[in-house]
């Protein structure tokens, strides 16, 4: 018999707080693989809420694709989501002084 795999049940809640009229934080949780990720959006920067759905959607692709080890995804999948923010930001900026 095969050793008992743990099943998790999972639930997230965030609040805007009292200081921005948006939340910027984001989840995801995954329960059959067990990640669980916990995104702090950048109050009060330009597009923080845009930060943390660009690290929330490539963290998440990377995790879901099952090459490597878990240690080796979740490195992969953070460098990838740090591209990206940084890509985007850079972009934006090019466009505000274009």
């Amino acid at each position: 018999m095969p050793p008992a795999v743990p099943r998790f049940s999972s639930a997230a809640s965030s609040d805007q707080g009292f200081v921005r009229p948006n939340n910027e934080d984001r989840v995801y949780c995954d329960d059959d693989r067990g990640f669980f990720l916990v995104v702090d959006g950048m109050g009060g920067h330009e597009a923080g809420e845009q930060a943390a759905e660009i690290a929330v959607e490539r963290i998440r692709g990377r995790l879901e694709r099952q090459t490597g080890s878990a240690a080796q995804r979740l490195r992969e999948a953070i460098a990838l989501a740090n591209n990206a923010i940084y890509e985007a930001a850079r972009e934006r900026s090019e466009e505000h002084t274009s």
